[in-house]
């Protein structure tokens, strides 16, 4: 979308645009002029302006807690789905918990795990490999966890799976267009005959890109050296998006917004002067953060987030995309600050522009929300603008605070938390809707003591329940037979079962594609063999 201010015949059109400007882009300028001078000091010439930040929805009245019941008939006729409305099929699941022969046939039950009523399903307990049954942490109660005894497609299910190009670690690098095309075509077939129906491909690693941009260089990761395209003006992007579609996939463009690079200590010194001339983060070395780890020896890289320079750029790197390819969805992870970035590496940078009174933790997490609420009325600008509805979403840690008396709206959980150490206020993000879906990433097995997988899932659900934003569960299946507690080759499996019980949760996404495609041991293949032949063998839903 391309501004189309100019001399006219036609006087309708003047009275138009004359509107235009007056509603839509005065505001804009005014709130650019606003960011670059009082949080910067400096003026920014922006390809585009930013539109205001999205606004605070009105009250939700939340509606009486109903319980419902799914029935389900004996015998179900098995349909391939033909149209975007989903074909619920009921199947019996291959596998359960260990030991699930032995529990007699259970009655009709609600989990007690939280304090919102669950769907109510025809459910058993979770057993371990021993037979012993799993209960949640006393934290978290104490009670049974329970699954249902059979797997049901929620309607309109949202199947993603994550495909990491940073250090090629789902994707490699090519030297031909030919070659990329035969990789991704490879990839979306074997995603589509998974029973996926959402690809979440990074395209924006790390302040680079895997498409053709005005403002940021191309990925190292595409080609093996940063600035280096494919031969004869291949598009990546537009070619993903059309042959996901092909497919019946949807494509979301995961960026990250303030990721630089990570190396080795002994190389930082000299690492901004290997990005290419037409990087931000070389062009503008001031408004990078470099962060030495001095526990795993790796110096992190990343846009200052206290800069309103670095605000407009990623708002201008979303909007790129939006104008240029219009993704099914735009999808940000949870690299914000580094977790464990010490107090130092942006000091000057608060020193400059805290406000008077305000902590380094809180002007942090002002400057999060500052660039969320700036995309997300980007996003939602574009779409009112445009006819669309492509949806604009986070995937943080999975606990966002572990309770205390200063939070006490926080998990009984006792991990990394995305509050306190990558400051993002997810949760306040979400009670205002400023994004439309969450996917937290909970890579953690039932029998977890810190943050048992059920327990953070109920947290989640309650917290998105009377808002507008969809929760997905961002599921990892990397840990699987890897972490204690996930050795069971049923954990995964049961995890996407236990979703069932939550009507709150919209859908599941799978971290990552590589262990998805190869998984790398027994409990990854059984479980994916479980989902992948049995649960979603023969309805793929259509996500929204």
């Amino acid at each position: 979308m391309k501004d189309r201010l100019g001399i006219t015949l036609f006087p309708a059109r003047i009275t138009r645009i004359g509107f235009r400007f007056r509603a839509v882009l005065l505001p804009m300028l005014f709130l650019t002029v606003f960011l670059c001078v009082c949080l910067s000091g400096a003026s920014l010439p922006l390809p585009h302006p930013i539109p205001p930040p999205a606004e605070d929805p009105p009250p939700v009245t939340k509606m009486p807690t109903q319980t419902t019941t799914i029935t389900k008939p004996a015998t179900q006729t098995t349909t391939k789905q033909t149209s975007s409305t989903a074909t619920t099929t009921t199947t019996k699941p291959a596998s359960t918990a260990a030991s699930a022969s032995s529990v007699q046939q259970p009655k009709t039950t609600t989990t007690s795990a939280s304090s919102s009523a669950p769907i109510r399903v025809n459910s058993q307990p979770l057993r371990d490999l021993s037979g012993n049954v799993v209960t949640m942490n006393g934290n978290y109660g104490g009670s049974p966890v329970l699954l249902p005894v059979e797997y049901t497609a929620k309607p309109n299910e949202f199947r993603g799976i994550w495909v990491a190009t940073a250090f090629n670690l789902d994707f490699p690098k090519h030297d031909t267009a030919a070659e990329f095309q035969a990789t991704f075509r490879s990839l979306a077939a074997r995603i589509a005959a998974m029973g996926f129906n959402t690809i979440m491909f990074q395209v924006r690693p790390t302040c680079d890109a895997l498409y053709p941009s005005a403002i940021n260089p191309w990925s190292r990761w595409l080609t093996g050296e940063e600035g280096k395209p494919h031969d004869g003006g291949f598009d990546p992007m537009a070619f993903m998006i059309a042959e996901s579609h092909r497919r019946g996939l949807k494509f979301y463009a995961w960026m990250n917004p303030y990721r630089v690079g990570q190396v080795n200590t002994s190389a930082a010194s000299t690492y901004l002067k290997t990005l290419s001339s037409r990087n931000f983060a070389r062009q503008n070395p001031g408004l990078v953060v470099r962060w030495d780890n001095r526990k795993t020896n790796l110096s992190f890289f990343f846009l200052d987030p206290g800069r309103a320079e670095v605000v407009a750029h990623v708002v201008n790197s979303v909007r790129e995309v939006l104008e240029q390819y219009r993704p099914d969805g735009i999808v940000f992870d949870d690299y914000f600050y580094p977790i464990g970035v010490d107090d130092t590496c942006d000091a000057a940078t608060f020193r400059k522009f805290g406000r008077k009174g305000q902590t380094l933790a809180d002007w942090r997490r002002a400057n999060t929300e500052l660039l969320i609420r700036s995309v997300s009325g980007t996003v939602r600008a574009f779409n009112k603008l445009n006819g669309t509805s492509i949806p604009f979403g986070i995937s943080p840690v999975g606990i966002w605070a572990n309770k205390s008396a200063a939070l006490p709206d926080g998990s009984p959980s006792r991990g990394v938390e995305a509050y306190s150490q990558s400051f993002a206020d997810v949760r306040k993000w979400v009670k205002n809707s400023w994004i439309d879906f969450v996917i937290p990433q909970i890579n953690w097995g039932f029998a977890n003591k810190i943050a048992p997988f059920a327990g953070i899932v109920n947290w989640w659900a309650d917290l998105v329940r009377g808002t507008n934003v969809k929760l997905y569960a961002g599921i990892g299946v990397y840990n699987a037979g890897v972490t204690a507690g996930m050795e069971s080759p049923s954990e995964i499996s049961n995890q996407v079962l236990y979703l069932i019980l939550r009507k709150e949760v919209s859908g599941v996404v799978f971290f990552a594609a590589r262990h998805c495609l190869n998984p790398q041991n027994n409990a990854q293949r059984t479980s994916l063999r479980t989902v992948f032949n049995t649960y979603w063998r023969t309805t793929t839903p259509t996500s929204k």
